[in-house]
């Protein structure tokens, strides 16, 4: 029959107990952790973006529209006859300050011909 010992309580490791410290494995998987979480935060930063890019699209053609509508109001002319000489002095810094970085429609930079607005695609 085996032999009881009796044992200190300090002696004996429960299983919550360890050491001071974190072993290896354990920082290597909060460094996994945070380096899937950091790549998720940077797939939705693009996505947002991208989101901001196309709305300054979008604000730009509001913008144009406007300049149109007034251009032919104060020329007294159809809007169907309304160019860049006629819309440039309603926007701020004229059409060539406005411009177009969103993915859809990259580095394009905005004419009126017509009273149609045309994207110029300025690859660069």
């Amino acid at each position: 029959m085996p032999k009881k010992t009796s044992h200190n309580r300090a002696q004996v490791r429960s299983f919550f107990s360890r050491p001071e410290g974190f072993t290896l494995f354990e920082l290597l998987a909060v460094v996994a952790i945070l380096g899937v979480l950091s790549v998720a935060a940077v797939g939705l930063f693009d996505i947002s973006t991208e989101k901001a890019r196309v709305q300054e699209c979008d604000n730009n053609i509001k913008t144009i529209e406007i300049a149109i509508n007034r251009a032919a109001a104060i020329y007294e002319l159809p809007k169907t006859s309304i160019n860049d000489a006629q819309v440039n002095p309603y926007i701020n810094g004229g059409l060539a300050s406005l411009s177009c970085s969103a993915k859809k429609n990259p580095q394009s930079t905005y004419h009126v011909v017509g009273g149609i607005i045309n994207p110029a695609h300025n690859h660069k």
